[in-house]
């Protein structure tokens, strides 16, 4: 989910970005004026995070979707990670916009 797209879900709200790349990161947080990280720990620690949107390759959906998991955020993953998921044991949901 992009932040375009959260921007037209009622009672959302975007909190913060994260990138690897602190130049990335940081034009993203810019762009959408809100906070920026480039680690995964943080934005997983912080209260006001409820959801977690993945944008990453396919191979790395299924260990980030359980980090966040782990920490009780509902991971929502933007690309097809249900090999890596279903290898994880971990539950996965379909739905069609």
């Amino acid at each position: 989910m992009h932040p375009e797209a959260l921007s037209r879900i009622p009672r959302a709200r975007l909190v913060v970005v994260h990138n690897h790349v602190p130049e990335k990161a940081r034009a993203l947080g810019e762009r959408w004026c809100v906070l920026w990280t480039t680690g995964c720990d943080n934005l997983l620690a912080r209260p006001d995070v409820d959801v977690v949107s993945i944008g990453t390759p396919s191979g790395t959906c299924a260990g980030l979707a359980e980090a966040g998991a782990r920490v009780g955020k509902r991971p929502v993953i933007a690309r097809f990670a249900h090999v890596g998921l279903a290898k994880r044991k971990l539950p996965v949901s379909h739905r069609v916009f």
